[in-house]
């Protein structure tokens, strides 16, 4: 199945010397057609700052998968997760 087009809130989280460490930002999904060789839920997702998030994600040692939802949710996540939780964070 596809992924449905729209703006998306992406989200990633590692245990670091024990604290939790995220990040989050947005993109959004497309409808450009992707290779015939993917199966199952596939979509492509355009992002502003592709080179920077990238070399984050290498730099700090996360994982490349990311949680996403539909919708811009950053301030949400961001108050949630670093204000309530005490997790440190950044929005790329």
């Amino acid at each position: 199945a596809r992924l449905r087009k729209g703006a998306i809130t992406y989200l990633s989280v590692k245990v670091e010397d024990g604290k939790l460490h995220f990040f989050d930002g947005t993109a959004k999904i497309t409808n450009d057609d992707c290779d015939k060789a993917f199966f199952g839920t596939y979509g492509v997702a355009e992002f502003k700052n592709l080179e920077e998030l990238m070399l984050f994600i290498e730099r700090e040692n996360y994982h490349h998968h990311v949680s996403y939802a539909y919708g811009d949710e950053v301030e949400v996540l961001n108050e949630a997760l670093g204000n309530y939780l005490d997790y440190t964070g950044k929005t790329i």
